[in-house]
């Protein structure tokens, strides 16, 4: 046994198999750390074997195992003050390496970083990693994976499955996260890149395709089929150079032959760009209609894949678990709507708008105070209804460059009509909280209110032609524009529950209390995500102090979550 440390700082102690034995007995026993390792013949059995199993040239496999002699004669020396980091500055005045001599050493410690053989010490970036050659005494060590092989003889385990598109594809997902948390260099990636290309079987539907190609065009193929399984189909320019590239020169390339139409995917009708008009120096790109016709429709049928979206959360129906108490008038709403869009109904009410020709739309907003469960109601509705949701993300519509929220929002209705052809029923489209969408236009003055206005337009045009089922909920109606009144057909208000609503919620809710005590504290004026949020603070309570809340604690939690509300104004309109 024999402790090594990995650049976390552990130590870890390996039991050698007999395969290795010899070569480990040699690294413990006869290897020292001498400047004949690279400029002369020694040790040459021992060089010749990580030229072969690390596939490194004589240099590499030469420059590798004088690190690794650095290391172990380190520990061996003193193991007390164990230097975890691999000093170039220690190496080169302990060798006594004249200027050509380092020179020529660290060009090969380069090639061994990008090969994932070193690792710079220090949690260096990948951007300062690319540039890392003009510090004159970087700080190395040995990689883990390299420690384990040297040690155990054993190759890290090949975990993908190359007949498998999606096994490849989420290869491919690591990657990318090992690039953006700066673990593996661009030149890292598409080696691997590389491999994964020649590796597929014929059972990926565009390995060929993928093997006519460059490594740099493989990259991009790769993360085009990435991001359209997760629900992306365009992609702009200045993403994917940035998640890919680090140098300038290295994205500059690419950009002008991709801007410019000269790689394959694009020569051969597999790739489209779309110029973005308000960004000229950006284009989106996406996967053409001959491409998914040819490769992708036909994986999808042998494994039906999960439908995902950018701007969307998806919420199925049968996920969704919850138990609300409506007033009479508001249950009648609620339960005429739910009818209207219910499977046999819905069928028969689109037949009938199409041969009257009006408008396809079903359109709902909801509206009124905070907390009075306008949006479990579109849950409620999706459970008796049985269709999923995708419920908005708002503020991920929203971005900094003009003209991209725009086109955002065009692709959360291209994200819903695709939806309504993976499901067998037409889901429910929730605009959530969308004040800020349907609110009165007012005079730009700036360039954030060009843009809401752009959105609006946008949006009413998409409501005009609307052929689906969507709900909107708000709190703030007396901002609503007029021509968004207009384009729906039901406008549901909740109102704050009355007492008696308030005691049925009470019941619901904290089952364990007297008819008495839910009398009481129905006195109190708030709403069911108020009653809610108190329901909450009683069973976290609880669970602190291990004992039941008697009536009076309630009465303390309720004047809490009452704490934050000004003094109620009647205010009549």
């Amino acid at each position: 046994m024999f402790p090594l440390r990995c650049p976390t700082g552990k130590r870890y102690a390996v039991r050698v198999t007999p395969l290795r034995a010899v070569f480990y007995h040699r690294l413990l026993s006869d290897i020292q750390f001498t400047k004949k390792i690279i400029t002369g013949d020694q040790y040459p059995d021992e060089i010749l074997y990580l030229e072969k199993e690390l596939n490194l040239s004589k240099a590499e496999a030469k420059a590798l195992l004088l690190m690794l002699a650095y290391k172990i004669t380190a520990n061996i020396e003193d193991s007390d003050s164990y230097n975890e980091s691999i000093e170039m500055k220690d190496v080169k005045k302990r060798l006594n390496l004249s200027a050509g001599e380092y020179h020529r050493l660290m060009s090969t410690t380069t090639a061994l970083v990008e090969k994932q053989m070193l690792v710079y010490e220090n949690g260096t970036s990948k951007r300062t990693a690319s540039l890392r050659h003009t510090d004159f005494f970087p700080e190395y060590d040995i990689h883990p994976v390299v420690t384990n092989f040297v040690i155990t003889g054993e190759h890290p385990k090949d975990e993908v499955d190359y007949s498998n598109l999606y096994s490849v594809l989420n290869y491919f997902s690591k990657l990318l996260l090992q690039l953006e948390d700066e673990e593996i260099t661009t030149y890292k990636l598409l080696l691997e890149v590389k491999s994964i290309s020649q590796k597929c079987t014929d059972n990926i539907p565009f390995s060929h395709l993928l093997r006519r190609l460059n490594t740099e065009e493989q990259t991009l193929l790769l993360y085009m089929n990435l991001r359209w399984t997760e629900g992306i189909e365009e992609i702009s320019l200045v993403r994917y150079l940035r998640d890919i590239y680090i140098t300038l020169t290295m994205s500059s390339d690419m950009r002008h032959s991709i801007a410019e139409g000269k790689i394959k995917l694009i020569k051969e009708g597999y790739l489209q760009i779309e110029e973005n008009d308000s960004f000229k120096s950006d284009a989106d790109f996406s996967l053409t209609k001959k491409f998914r016709d040819e490769f992708i429709h036909t994986s999808v049928k042998a494994k039906e894949k999960e439908f995902s979206s950018k701007f969307c959360t998806l919420v199925k129906h049968e996920e969704i678990n919850q138990k609300l108490v409506f007033s009479g008038e508001l249950e009648s709403e609620i339960t005429e709507i739910s009818k209207a869009i219910g499977r046999a109904k819905y069928k028969q009410l689109k037949k009938r708008l199409k041969d009257k020709k009006m408008p396809m739309a079903f359109t709902c907003l909801l509206h009124g105070a905070p907390g009075t469960g306008k949006t479990a109601s579109v849950y409620e509705i999706a459970t008796k209804t049985k269709r999923n949701i995708l419920h908005v993300d708002i503020s991920a519509i929203k971005d900094m460059w003009v003209g991209v929220s725009e086109k955002n929002l065009k692709k959360i209705f291209e994200s819903y009509y695709s939806a309504t052809k993976h499901f067998k029923y037409e889901p429910i489209l929730l605009f959530n909280e969308a004040d800020s969408l349907i609110n009165k236009r007012i005079e730009a003055n700036h360039s954030v209110d060009h843009m809401n206005n752009a959105m609006q337009n946008i949006l009413l045009e998409e409501l005009e032609k609307f052929d689906g089922i969507l709900f909107a909920t708000t709190n703030l109606t007396m901002n609503i524009d007029n021509a968004f009144s207009r384009r729906f057909l039901y406008k549901v208000y909740f109102d704050v529950p009355d007492a008696s609503l308030r005691a049925k919620i009470w019941r619901m809710k904290a089952p364990h209390l007297k008819a008495k005590d839910t009398a009481h504290l129905a006195e109190f004026t708030l709403s069911g995500g108020e009653i809610d949020n108190v329901c909450k603070r009683m069973l976290v309570e609880s669970t602190i102090f291990d004992k039941s809340l008697g009536i009076d604690d309630i009465v303390k939690l309720i004047k809490s979550e009452m704490s934050l509300k000004q003094e109620s104004t009647r205010v009549g309109f």
